[in-house]
């Protein structure tokens, strides 16, 4: 697991809408809530 901005940084934001659901995907969420600070990855 990995902050949302680290993924961003790491190239997610190249992938296909597809592929980037990720982060919005209730059924298997791989995304936690967390403080601004904690995002810095």
């Amino acid at each position: 697991m990995v902050p949302l901005a680290a993924g961003s940084r790491s190239g997610v934001w190249a992938w296909d809408g597809s592929r980037r659901q990720f982060a919005n995907d209730l059924a298997n969420p791989q995304l936690i809530a967390v403080s601004a600070a904690s995002n810095q990855g």
